[in-house]
């Protein structure tokens, strides 16, 4: 359910995950609640939950090799506020007031480290 009011952007567009070729979404729980990508919420302690269907890369893409290794959170200013093993599904962190926090999942593509999958945020009030 959107919690969120319009920020003059179409419900698709602020929902959006670029990826070069995984799934990857995320979820914020806080007390019994559910929000995702796009949501505005509260301030205060929450816990991240982390999606990642890594063998979505389709196989005729590239031939270089992929793997994936960290997720990111990042916030205003482009501040990484949590860095987690991409084998991590949860992750708590205290939302800040005024803010937007979107997700990236990294990796190395044919020996070079980068952005495999960037998320549209969630913000707070």
């Amino acid at each position: 359910r959107d919690r969120s009011p319009s920020r003059g952007l179409g419900d698709v567009y602020k929902r959006q995950v670029v990826s070069f070729g995984a799934k990857f979404f995320f979820r914020v729980h806080r007390w019994g609640e559910t929000y995702g990508i796009g949501d505005t919420l509260k301030r205060g302690r929450v816990i991240f939950s982390f999606f990642t269907d890594l063998h979505a890369r389709r196989k005729d893409e590239s031939d270089e090799p992929v793997s994936y290794d960290t997720i990111r959170i990042i916030t205003n200013g482009n501040k990484c506020v949590l860095e987690t093993a991409v084998t991590e599904r949860h992750a708590r962190l205290t939302l800040e007031p005024g803010h937007w926090y979107i997700c990236e999942l990294w990796g190395t593509v044919g020996g070079e480290k980068q952005a495999l999958a960037i998320t549209s945020p969630i913000y707070t009030e």
